[in-house]
């Protein structure tokens, strides 16, 4: 119930009753989950019992907050757009999928502004950003030569920006991924550019550690309606490496959220013979009928820590270009 996606009501004769302690709960678990906003309207709407309105009150106080810092990290990214005149950086993340991929943005809530910058734009970037009232914060052990930058703002220490000269921060897995702004500068806000985004920091990146970066995936997968899209998917799958980690993710979030849209895509990027294989090795693995929640996204980190670099790698091996290495996925 905590990942039901936004807009789309479970089934009800497939709900437990739900008593207050246990609304409680997973109105808790699904805000760390970043899936709170679609929870609460559905309980709202279908659930509201006696004794629960002061329940939905301070989690409707809490969202109205997070509205009030989302909308101010807006402007000042648009700021920084007007102030450069020149597109050298693209707002990824959070922020661009709740405005172009969920059904509103009040469903995708964030806390920080990412961008994803030309790296020859860096100074320019730092210097803009400057004059919009932000200071560079970087924690000690950060690197000169790291692709992330953090910038808080002088005067409310809760707005954050953060950019990136690749999406993927990890010297060893940007060996197999890697996405920078040169991928997706010709077309920033296409939906193919979303569920790239999407896939390179929910699954390369984090393995789905929260219930949300999988729907950011299945949600961005639904909007792949155009041929064009789909071309550049496989343009970007091409590159060495890059396929095997497109469709495990695809398949994995389609597996996990039961969405065909992903398993499609996914299908269409590797070839028949070893998809149907790996979804026989993921089903077996990861997604067992009774695993659930948590316990479903511990399986899915221990999954691309070890059967997929493992078990899978023969599979992957078959496809030209890919470049599968048996190490951690974190540095």
């Amino acid at each position: 119930m905590a990942t039901c996606l936004p807009g789309e009501i479970p089934d009800q004769d497939s709900l437990p009753h739900l008593d207050r302690e246990t609304a409680i709960d997973l109105l808790m678990l699904a805000r760390r989950q970043k899936t709170r906003p679609s929870l609460l309207e559905y309980l709202e709407e279908h659930r509201v019992d006696a004794g629960w309105h002061d329940l939905f009150k301070d989690h409707k106080q809490q969202q109205r907050l997070e509205l009030v810092t989302m909308a101010r990290l807006r402007s000042f990214a648009q700021s920084l757009s007007d102030s450069l005149g020149e597109p050298c950086f693209a707002v990824v993340k959070g922020p661009a999928f709740a405005q172009h991929v969920y059904p509103s943005p009040k469903f995708r809530p964030f806390t920080d502004i990412d961008v994803l910058i030309a790296p020859d734009a860096k100074k320019k970037i730092i210097s803009a950003l400057g004059e919009l009232g932000f200071d560079r914060h970087e924690p000690d052990q950060k690197t000169e030569d790291h692709p992330e930058m953090q910038f808080l703002h002088r005067e409310f220490p809760n707005l954050l920006i953060e950019t990136h000269t690749d999406v993927v921060h990890s010297k060893r897995l940007r060996e197999t991924f890697s996405l920078t702004f040169a991928d997706i500068a010709s077309a920033p806000t296409a939906p193919s550019t979303h569920l790239l985004v999407a896939l390179a920091h929910g699954f390369v990146v984090n393995q789905y550690y929260q219930t949300g970066q999988i729907v950011d995936v299945v949600l961005a997968a639904r909007k792949i309606v155009e041929q064009a899209d789909e071309m550049r998917l496989e343009a970007f799958a091409a590159k060495p490496g890059h396929r095997p980690w497109m469709c495990c993710g695809l398949m994995v979030a389609g597996l996990l959220l039961k969405d065909e849209r992903c398993m499609e895509l996914s299908r269409a990027l590797g070839t028949a013979r070893w998809c149907k294989l790996f979804a026989r090795l993921i089903e077996r693995q990861l997604v067992p009928a009774h695993i659930t929640g948590y316990e479903a996204q511990r399986r899915t980190r221990m999954f691309v820590r070890t059967a997929v670099m493992q078990q899978a790698g023969p599979f992957f091996s078959l496809i030209p270009g890919a470049r599968m290495q048996l190490q951690s996925t974190r540095d």
